[in-house]
């Protein structure tokens, strides 16, 4: 697993199909046999509308946080920057932002820890 890299998803599901999308990267992430970048992730809510949403990312990872209106995709990047020395308790030096419709191959982690080690 990647030790220097800081994964971000910002999430914002308004209606069924961007739930349906949600659902699909968060059982893609949950299936992968690494489970420990959950300690090294933010996830970000922009104000989510569809109710279901904040079940789905409290139940399935750590540190998920929820804007009251959202902010737009960069400003929730720029958010979790601010704070996730606070939320995480560590500084990193790669950040990977995972979009709330980007799904993964079983070996992601690994393709990234050998970028990584490269860098």
């Amino acid at each position: 697993m990647t030790k220097d890299t800081l994964y971000i998803l910002v999430t914002c599901t308004l209606e069924a199909s961007r739930f349906d999308a949600l659902k699909q990267v968060v059982s893609c992430l949950k299936s992968l046999e690494d489970q420990s970048y959950n300690d090294h992730l933010v996830v970000f809510d922009n104000a989510s509308t569809f109710a279901e949403s904040d079940e789905l990312l409290t139940s399935s990872f750590k540190h998920v946080y929820k804007a009251k209106e959202n902010l737009g995709f960069w400003s929730a990047i720029y958010w979790v920057f601010n704070n996730y020395e606070q939320i995480l308790g560590r500084t990193y030096k790669y950040v990977y932002v995972i979009e709330s419709d980007l799904l993964h191959t079983p070996d992601t982690f690994q393709r990234l820890e050998h970028c990584e080690s490269f860098l």
